[in-house]
């Protein structure tokens, strides 16, 4: 997503809170093991991406910012009641 299209997003309030950026975090199967999040994996894997803890916290905001716009953009394509 443009980092305009983010601003944009948030200026009319479509948002990830921190709690929805940890909890898509801790549910990355890459960082699991036997369905637990493994804190050595997500630093070894920030580490290998080149990332800060906030770098990709922010990449995962933007992702859920996303796709909470193509939900909204899908539920508005949908036929009215009139329309149908």
């Amino acid at each position: 997503m443009g980092e305009i299209v983010f601003q944009a997003a948030r200026e009319k309030g479509i948002l990830a809170s921190d709690a929805e950026v940890r909890d898509a975090i801790l549910e990355i199967p890459y960082l699991q093991e036997n369905g637990r999040f493994m804190k050595d994996r997500y630093r070894n894997f920030l580490t290998n991406m080149n990332l800060t803890p906030e770098d990709f916290e922010r990449q995962i905001r933007k992702q859920i910012v996303s796709q909470k716009m193509q939900e909204l953009f899908v539920g508005s394509a949908a036929p009215t009641r009139e329309e149908l």
